[in-house]
């Protein structure tokens, strides 16, 4: 879903929890230009979004919505919804999005379904299920993911994922190490 919005945002995020934190609202204001154009999957100069989420035991949804101007002065807005359902052995994800832009750039629907197996402790078997249309590549692309995880602490993780494009030849294998601070 990169090529529907910008990844990083250069600006405010003001969050918001209501009713015990079962609700939380997230706002995002950029109205400048990024501060750095090498960590940028759009190069814009104003991105405005919003983001609600409902938690509810093992459930949540989600919905979110955005304006965004990159420097060419095209401009997009975008909208979607998102499911998780979690469990102690799984994990069900979904979401679907659709953006709006000038100069033919529409994107009228990107949306996945991922599944996250909790096979054993700090091992995880991902599967994922891609499905979107780029009016300006002018593509419908489906996406399939299988992964393994290894965290052998919450803030650690070691992944290995297959990724297979039906239409554009950008199927690869990748082996990561992530670290989070």
């Amino acid at each position: 879903m990169e090529h529907l919005f910008p990844n990083l945002t250069t600006g405010l995020a003001y969050l918001h929890d209501f009713e015990d934190g079962d609700i939380r609202v997230a706002l995002t204001l950029q109205p400048t230009q990024n501060l750095d154009k090498n960590y940028n999957n759009m190069l814009t100069d104003r991105h405005y979004a919003l983001n609600i989420k409902a938690y509810e035991d093992s459930f949540s949804w989600s919905l979110s919505g955005g304006y965004f101007r990159e420097l060419d002065h095209s401009h997009a807005w975008y909208a979607g919804a998102g499911i998780q359902k979690e469990t102690n052995d799984w994990t069900l994800q979904t979401e679907l999005f659709s953006k709006s832009q000038t100069y033919g750039k529409d994107i009228p629907y990107d949306g996945y379904m991922q599944a996250t197996w909790h096979m054993l402790e700090h091992h995880d078997i991902v599967l994922r299920a891609e499905r979107y249309k780029d009016q300006d590549l002018q593509v419908k692309e489906n996406i399939f993911l299988s992964g393994y995880t290894y965290r052998p602490r919450p803030w650690i993780a070691i992944k290995g994922e297959y990724i297979y494009h039906t239409v554009l030849s950008k199927s690869r294998s990748a082996i990561s190490f992530s670290l989070l601070f």
